[in-house]
């Protein structure tokens, strides 16, 4: 714009020299637009033109001024668009990194707990389904209370911190080398021939032989958990 104005004010500078220059080497004929009688009339009217086009110029450049700044304006404002525009850009891709992240560490924690969950289920199936196992000593262990059919005469032997229930029929202890049966259900000492109760929980401290001999004549059902023997 500086540039504009610099040659538009040379302009001028040339259109006022050019017009001095034909003032001051025009004839002076008289009755004509160069007589001195009438010089200053028709000077007056060139400096009245030259000034009305210096206003149109000024105005012109004012315009031209004016319509720079819009442009700049515009540009300004096209700018400071696209630097939003860039951020929200680059704050969306933000969040789409926070996004994925996240939704990793959720599969993550899915696929843990579905591991978890899975293992569980295996455990509770295999205790569920698990049968007593025989020991390296000849007795049978059982995780869980496994009910047992116990004939007249038949012992149950049981191992060391084995317990069991007589649910139905009767029997008598049988103590181990170092004692019998610990009642936990009414907290005495069963020993050698005592009747054992029924519905009494019955703890083995000791693997000794100690255990129960079954009496009734019909089939007696206890619950035994832990290491056990029928004989």
């Amino acid at each position: 714009m500086k540039k504009t104005r610099s040659i538009l004010l040379t302009f001028l500078l040339l259109v006022g020299i050019y017009f001095s220059f034909n003032i001051a080497t025009a004839d002076n004929v008289g009755g004509s637009i160069n007589d001195p009688l009438v010089t200053k009339s028709y000077v007056d009217k060139k400096l009245a033109d030259i000034d009305e086009l210096s206003e149109r110029l000024e105005k012109k450049l004012a315009d031209l001024d004016s319509s720079s700044d819009r442009d700049y304006d515009r540009k300004d404002k096209r700018d400071e668009e696209d630097r939003k525009d860039d951020k929200k850009s680059d704050d969306y891709k933000k969040l789409e990194e926070k996004v994925a992240l996240l939704e990793q560490a959720n599969a993550e924690q899915k696929q843990e707990l579905d591991k978890k969950n899975a293992e569980q289920k295996d455990a509770k199936a295999e205790g569920d389904s698990s049968k007593p196992v025989e020991t390296a000593d000849g007795f049978l262990h059982s995780d869980f209370f496994t009910v047992i059919e116990a004939k007249q005469g038949q012992k149950l032997l049981l191992g060391r911190s084995a317990e069991c229930v007589l649910r139905a029929g009767e029997g008598l202890v049988v103590m181990g080398e170092y004692g019998g049966l610990a009642d936990l259900t009414d907290g005495k000492d069963l020993r050698q021939d005592a009747s054992v109760p029924a519905q009494h929980l019955l703890l083995s401290s000791r693997n000794d032989g100690r255990g129960i001999f079954v009496t009734s004549e019909n089939i007696s059902y206890i619950l035994v958990k832990g290491d056990y023997k029928l004989q």
